[in-house]
C-alpha cells in the first residue's frame, strides 16, 4: 500500500509522528489505513478510533483483505466503543454486577424520560439542553434552546426555573444510578475511572496497544483530550488526525471558561517533526483549492492542487441571488460545462435554505419515513455514475433493510459488523438481498405496486433470520405521495427541470463527502452576529466560516457561489484579494 502514497503521505507513517493535519482531498483515509497496517505488523495491538460508525465501516472495509487486522489485539471502532469495552463496562460490572446501557444522546430515550415539563401543556426542555458545570450540577444552556423553548424559559419565574434545573439534575442522577449513560456522561465516567492512581485499566491498555490513532481530533472537547493525555502518560503512542478548519460542531468545542482551545494546546506542545501536514489536494481543481485555502482560519498551510487535478472550470462561478431562480442560473453553468444534474449538489447552512433553492419540499425523498430514504438511495443508483455515490447508496439500501428488523430494545449494536454477527448473516448475503430490491424497483409502476413489492422482498429477507420485521413496519416503510411523486418525476424521460434532479443538503450532513459540482449558498448568518463573509473578511475564526470551508471543499470540478445581492461587492472583494479567478452571473443571464 505504501507504494501508492505520495511523499508527504509516506512522511505521515514515520514512528515519531503524533499529529497528521490533513487538508481536504489530501488522502487522509488512505494514509491512516496505511499507518494502521504498518504499525500492526509489529505484533502489538493498534487501535484505530473515529467518532462515527460510517467512518469505522470504511476503515474496516480497507482491512478486509487482511482479516488479522480486524482481530485482537487490534481494535477498529468508535472512540466511545473503545472506552465502553476497555474501561467503563468492565468497571461497572466489577462494582455493581450490572451491565451499563449506552445511548448516543438523551434524545434516544422515551419522550417522558428525556423532557422536563413545567406544565402539562408545555413541551418542556430536553435533557440535552442541560450542561454540567464545574460543580457537577446541571445548568440549562439557553443558547441551545429552540425559539419556542426559549420563550417558555423566559416566561418562567426564577423559582420555577430553579425547579426545572433541579428536576433535570434528579432525572439525570436516577439515570446514572441505573447505569444509563449518554456519550458525554460515559466519557466523563471513563476519565474518573482512569484518573485513579496505579490504574489497572491503563496498565491493560498499555500492555495490549502500542499505538492509538484518533481520527477527527479537531472535534474533541476538553474531556476527550484529558482522556488521551492519560493514555499518553500510560505509555501509549497517540496519533491524532485532524483538519482544524473542519471543526464545525461548536457544541463540542471548548467552553468559554477555557482560555486555550485544547486542540491548539495539544498542537503547540508538539515539535515540528511530530506533525505531518497533508496539503496536496487530489480532489479539486486549482481554482477551487485557491478558494478553499483563503477560507482556512486556523491552519496556515495552503491547500495545493495535485499534479493531476480533475478537469473542470478554471474559475469560481458567482451567481447573484439566493433562491430557485438563481439555482436555475447555476444549472445553466453546469450544462455549459457538461456536468449532469445528478452529479451536482446544493449545499447550505440549513436544510431549509438548500431546499428553497432546489424547490424541494421538506417532505421529499431526502427526508421523512425510512421508505422515503430508501427511494432517495434507489434514485441515486438509478441516476448517478460516481462509484463513490453508488457505493454509499447501496449501503443505504442495506441500512433500510436492517432498520426494518425487530431489534430487541436491550441490545445496543453499534456497527454493521455487530448487526450482521447477531443475524448470522454475511455481508455478501446482505448485498444480494439489497440488489434484489434494487432490481425490483425497476418494475414499480405506481405507489401500490411499490408498497407490495417492498413488503414481499422484506418478508422473504427476514424469514430465515432470527429477527422478524418490526411491528410497525407499515408506518416505518410508508411511501408518502410526495416521495413517490419525486421518484416518478426524476425517471429518465420525464419532463422535469434540471434543478429538481439536483440533491440538496445542509453542509454538516456531507462532511467527508465529495461531489463533481457544488452550488454553495452564502446566505447563512449567525443569529445576532456578523455574516460569515465578514468573519472571512476580518480573518476571524468562527464556526460559520468553517462551515463555508467544508462546503466549498466538497467540490471537485465546479463550484458556484449563490450570493445575496447585498453581499455581491464583499464576495467579489474577497475573491480578488485571495487571487481567486471568478466569473459573475445575474439571475437574468
Amino acid at each position: 500500500m505504501t507504494q501508492q502514497l505520495t511523499d508527504e503521505q509516506r512522511a505521515a507513517l514515520e514512528p515519531g509522528v503524533r499529529l497528521i493535519e490533513a487538508g481536504p482531498g489530501a488522502g487522509k483515509t488512505l494514509t491512516v489505513a496505511a499507518r494502521f497496517r504498518q504499525r500492526a505488523v509489529d505484533g502489538r495491538g493498534v487501535a484505530l478510533l473515529s467518532f462515527t460508525n460510517r467512518a469505522i465501516d470504511v476503515a474496516r472495509s480497507r482491512c478486509r483483505d487482511t482479516p488479522s487486522l480486524l482481530e485482537p489485539p487490534h481494535f477498529i471502532g468508535t472512540f466511545d466503543q473503545f472506552l465502553h469495552r476497555f474501561v467503563t463496562t468492565p468497571e461497572i460490572l466489577r462494582r455493581f454486577r450490572q451491565r451499563p446501557q449506552y445511548v448516543a444522546s438523551w434524545r434516544d430515550l422515551t419522550h417522558d424520560l428525556r423532557r422536563i415539563r413545567p406544565g402539562k401543556s408545555d413541551d418542556g426542555f430536553e435533557l440535552t439542553d442541560f450542561l454540567v458545570d464545574d460543580e457537577g450540577r446541571q445548568v440549562l444552556d439557553v443558547d441551545r434552546l429552540s425559539w419556542k423553548a426559549r420563550q417558555l424559559w423566559t416566561r418562567l419565574s426564577p423559582a420555577h426555573q430553579r425547579w426545572v434545573t433541579t428536576q433535570a439534575h434528579r432525572r439525570l442522577g436516577r439515570l446514572r444510578e441505573a447505569h444509563v449513560y449518554d456519550c458525554d456522561g460515559a466519557r466523563r465516567l471513563a476519565f474518573e475511572i482512569l484518573s485513579v492512581p496505579d490504574n489497572v485499566y491503563l496498565r491493560r491498555l498499555a500492555a495490549r496497544f502500542d499505538e492509538v490513532i484518533v481520527d477527527e481530533l479537531q472535534d474533541c472537547n476538553q474531556v476527550d483530550h484529558d482522556l488521551l493525555r492519560l493514555l499518553r502518560h500510560a505509555g501509549l503512542h497517540v496519533v491524532g488526525v485532524a483538519d482544524p478548519d473542519q471543526a464545525i460542531y461548536d457544541f463540542r468545542r471548548p467552553q468559554a471558561s477555557l482560555s486555550v482551545d485544547p486542540y491548539l494546546a495539544y498542537r503547540g506542545s508538539l515539535a515540528a517533526h511530530e506533525i505531518a501536514p497533508l496539503t496536496i489536494c487530489h480532489r479539486s481543481t486549482p481554482v477551487i483549492c485557491d478558494l478553499v485555502s483563503s477560507l482556512r482560519a486556523i491552519s496556515q498551510d495552503r491547500v495545493v492542487s495535485g499534479d493531476d487535478p480533475p478537469s473542470g472550470s478554471n474559475v469560481v462561478h458567482v451567481v447573484i441571488g439566493n433562491d430557485a431562480t438563481a439555482g436555475i442560473t447555476a444549472m445553466q453553468v453546469m450544462r455549459d460545462l457538461g456536468i449532469k444534474p445528478e452529479n451536482t449538489w446544493i449545499l447550505a447552512a440549513t436544510r431549509r435554505q438548500a431546499r428553497s433553492i432546489s424547490q424541494r419540499s421538506p417532505d421529499s425523498t431526502s427526508g421523512g419515513t425510512a421508505g422515503a430514504a430508501l427511494l432517495s438511495a434507489l434514485n441515486q443508483l438509478r441516476l448517478r455514475e460516481s462509484a463513490h455515490v453508488r457505493a454509499k447508496s447501496i449501503f443505504d439500501v442495506e441500512t433500510f433493510m436492517l432498520r426494518m428488523l425487530d431489534w430487541p430494545a436491550d441490545e445496543v449494536l453499534h456497527t454493521r459488523a455487530e448487526q450482521l454477527d447477531r443475524l448470522e448473516l454475511s455481508t455478501e448475503d446482505l448485498r444480494i438481498a439489497a440488489l434484489r430490491l434494487v432490481f425490483a424497483s425497476k418494475t414499480w409502476d405506481d405507489k401500490d405496486s411499490c408498497t407490495r413489492s417492498l413488503k414481499s422482498i422484506m418478508s422473504t429477507f427476514a424469514s430465515p433470520l432470527p429477527l422478524g420485521l418490526v411491528a410497525n413496519y407499515g408506518t416505518k416503510a410508508q411511501i408518502r405521495t410526495t416521495a413517490w411523486s419525486e421518484w416518478v418525476s426524476s425517471m429518465p424521460g420525464s419532463e422535469v427541470n434540471d434543478l429538481s434532479r439536483v440533491r440538496s443538503s445542509h453542509i454538516h450532513g456531507v462532511k467527508g463527502e465529495e461531489f463533481e459540482a457544488v452550488i454553495l449558498s452564502l446566505v447563512a448568518q449567525r443569529r445576532g452576529g456578523d455574516h460569515a463573509l465578514q468573519d472571512w473578511d476580518d480573518g476571524r475564526d468562527s464556526e460559520q466560516r468553517r462551515v463555508l470551508y467544508v462546503g466549498a471543499s466538497r467540490a471537485q470540478r465546479c463550484l458556484v457561489l449563490l450570493t445575496p445581492p447585498s453581499k455581491k461587492a464583499q464576495v467579489l472583494h474577497l475573491l480578488r484579494r485571495s487571487g481567486v479567478a471568478f466569473e459573475v452571473y445575474s439571475t437574468s443571464t
